[in-house]
């Protein structure tokens, strides 16, 4: 699936600056330390910080670049095979501005001055004597306070936006009819308007067949379909869809908006028969149908946008209920009852207009619970496990329900 890509985008634009940081302040002068005679200097003050650099907003987007295909009218369906980009490159991101500086510490207070002194001072002792004894005086004139720390500074102040997304670029598609060059912006585009989706019941059951009529189309594109390789529709498959080979042609060209309708023409699938019944839950999956639309020759399908369509795979007989007692004593027996559902809008059995037969059977999954356990018709005669209870019902109406007893 391989596709020419056709690439005309815009850059990018360049992220702005970022601005710088404010330097530091510097740290405040240092107080004189105090002396016997004079008491310590309070410090200087830190310095301011410098201020932070304004940063610079994005770089614009660069414009989208202009792409023309050139093709002949017979040549259209070409188209499906290129791929084009003329996006505009998205504006570059705001820078941010720079931060200020941080004050400066303050200078450091003088330190603090201790010194002693002596003096001699007389006592009389215990004999009437008089005696001398020296006496330490402690002084002490204080150190400064540290500075105060500088002013932090101002932040960038720039104003800053990010850059504006480039403009698109432009696609162009000449086509070459007869001659003389026509114009177009944009390619033609299959959309599926609406279908019918039909089913043999009000469900689809394994090995039965859907049916999807009715389908309308649509050129939703700015150009002609090509002429000479029709669109195809077709069902594309899936778990429970397996599509019979048969597509839907657009006969002719369809214009810019003009639908088309196939009215009675159908596409049918097969539902796939499973190989064998399931145990557990009633078979009930959800399915859902997808016509496609593609270009012929090419190969390429168109964007199949279109809303897609449910239905339920089941069968038309279902086991609703079983009613029995949980547990018994040995010797003892209990009723088995089996309730059957006909889910069908149609009769069930050999009596009714199809003569689809209709039948029960009850087995053991284990056979060695044979040895432990007995199976009894109404009549209270025993009936073999090899073979089983088997009943056969001539006719379930559709909708309608019959319990069975053994």
């Amino acid at each position: 699936m391989g596709y020419i890509r056709l690439l005309a985008r815009g850059g990018q634009g360049g992220r702005g600056g970022r601005g710088g940081d404010g330097e530091a302040g510097g740290r405040g002068y240092s107080g004189a330390d105090a002396t016997r005679w004079s008491s310590g200097q309070d410090g200087g003050p830190g310095g301011d910080g410098g201020e932070g650099g304004n940063g610079t907003s994005g770089a614009h987007g660069g414009d989208g670049g202009r792409i023309v295909a050139r093709v002949d009218q017979l040549d259209t369906h070409l188209l499906m095979l290129l791929q084009h980009d003329t996006s505009p490159g998205e504006g570059g991101t705001a820078g941010t501005n720079g931060r200020g500086g941080a004050g400066g510490p303050g200078g450091s207070g003088g330190r603090p001055h201790h010194w002693t002194t002596t003096s001699t001072q007389y006592y009389r002792d215990s004999n009437g004597n008089m005696r001398p004894r020296t006496i330490t005086h402690h002084h002490h004139n204080p150190g400064g306070m540290d500075g105060p720390r500088g002013r932090p500074g101002r932040d960038g102040r720039a104003i800053l936006r990010p850059g504006q997304d480039g403009n698109p670029g432009q696609y162009r598609i000449l086509v070459d009819v007869d001659g003389r060059e026509v114009q177009f912006l944009t390619r033609y585009e299959v959309e599926i308007v609406e279908y019918d989706l039909h089913l043999q019941d009000h469900f689809a059951e394994p090995a039965s067949e859907i049916r999807v009529s009715q389908v309308r189309v649509r050129n939703s594109g700015g150009m002609p379909t090509p002429i000479n390789y029709p669109v195809q529709i077709h069902l594309g498959d899936s778990r429970w869809i397996d599509p019979l080979p048969q597509v839907l042609h657009i006969p002719r060209s369809l214009q810019p908006g003009e639908d088309y309708s196939f009215g009675s023409e159908a596409l049918v699938a097969a539902v796939p028969d499973i190989d064998s019944v399931p145990t557990g839950e009633p078979l009930r999956e959800i399915e859902r149908v997808n016509p496609l639309a593609k270009q012929s020759e090419v190969n390429r399908y168109f964007k199949n946008a279109h809303p897609r369509k449910d239905f339920v795979v089941a069968f038309p007989g279902e086991v609703e209920l079983l009613r029995s007692l949980e547990s018994q004593v040995p010797g003892s027996a209990a009723l088995f009852q089996i309730e059957l559902v006909n889910r069908s809008q149609f009769d069930l059995g050999r009596q009714s207009t199809d003569g689809r037969v209709l039948q029960v059977h009850l087995g053991l999954q284990d056979p060695e619970l044979s040895e432990h356990l007995m199976l009894l018709d109404m009549h209270g005669q025993q009936v073999s496990w090899d073979h089983g209870y088997q009943h056969e019902i001539d006719l379930l109406p559709a909708g309608k329900s019959v319990t069975l007893k053994t």
